[in-house]
């Protein structure tokens, strides 16, 4: 299904989720050239800054999703819209002016992943994380490592499984969730994650229906309006979406989810910005691979 498809059909209550799997993107030169044509210029200068091959496409792939999203979301066409950014980086839709509503979106990647979360009138973050196995530590040195990042009872959460993989597991669980938060806010990586106290469910739920009831609380203060999910896209990668509700709930929170796109269907239902500049392909293409 393409991004027309889904954004046609948005409840205005819907918290919007899709991802694209960059990793196995693997475009030639004239692919990555059109790809950056669709994005505004100085978008792409951004990109191209990143070393390695992965970290440039996680980077286009975003921005793909977040013009796409829009494209549909407001019925314009692709030049129609323009992006700023805040003093802090945070990318903002700056026209056309969103008046009697306001979209508001986040964007994560990590491992293969990037994942885009729109919501209308509410504050929002998204947080993904691949599951694997920390590198150059073992696991008992990398839990040293961030244990003062997590309040006590968030560490005996995380201890609580037998097996190192579910440990783990329940590591990134709340990783993502103080990540989604923090951004949701966007304070940047100065707020200290270890404030935030999180009550979650032992595992992930990803059916249809209302969410499990997941809460916050800062320094012994319940965070009343916020609302938390998780989402699962594979084996390996997890994430959370958090939400301020700016007016009372009108329904139950519900599990959204998460829509997986190509990153080449995507670029292909935007129409270009710019003319195709095959020095883009080519810079792309002597950029490193990303080590292991």
């Amino acid at each position: 299904m393409d991004m027309t498809k889904l954004t046609a059909s948005l409840d205005p209550d819907d918290t919007f989720l899709c991802a694209a799997n960059f990793g196995t993107w693997d475009p030639s030169e004239d692919e990555w050239t059109e790809a950056c044509c669709r994005v505004e210029a100085d978008e792409v200068t951004r990109v191209h800054r990143f070393v390695y091959k992965k970290d440039a496409k996680a980077a286009l792939a975003g921005r793909l999703l977040l013009r796409s999203f829009f494209r549909g979301a407001l019925q314009l066409s692709n030049d129609s819209l323009h992006f700023d950014r805040t003093e802090k980086g945070k990318p903002y839709l700056s026209q056309p002016l969103q008046t009697d509503h306001t979209w508001n979106f986040n964007i994560s990647h990590s491992g293969d992943y990037v994942v885009f979360g729109a919501q209308r009138d509410k504050l929002i973050g998204v947080d993904i994380m691949r599951t694997d196995p920390p590198n150059r530590k073992s696991l008992s040195e990398y839990f040293k490592l961030m244990k003062s990042q997590f309040t006590d009872k968030e560490w005996i959460f995380i201890q609580s499984p037998v097996s190192d993989r579910e440990k783990l597991r329940n590591f990134y669980r709340l990783w993502c969730l103080k990540e989604s938060y923090v951004k949701a806010i966007g304070v940047g990586i100065s707020y200290s994650v270890s404030r935030l106290d999180f009550s979650l469910p032992p595992t992930v739920s990803i059916s249809s229906g209302t969410a499990p009831h997941i809460t916050l609380r800062i320094e012994g203060q319940d965070q009343d309006g916020w609302d938390f999910f998780e989402f699962v896209i594979d084996d390996h990668h997890l994430g959370a979406v958090a939400r301020l509700t700016l007016s009372p709930m009108v329904r139950p929170l519900v599990n959204s989810p998460v829509h997986v796109l190509d990153v080449t269907t995507v670029m292909e239902g935007l129409e270009p910005l710019n003319g195709l500049d095959a020095d883009l392909g080519r810079q792309f293409a002597a950029k490193l691979k990303k080590p292991s």
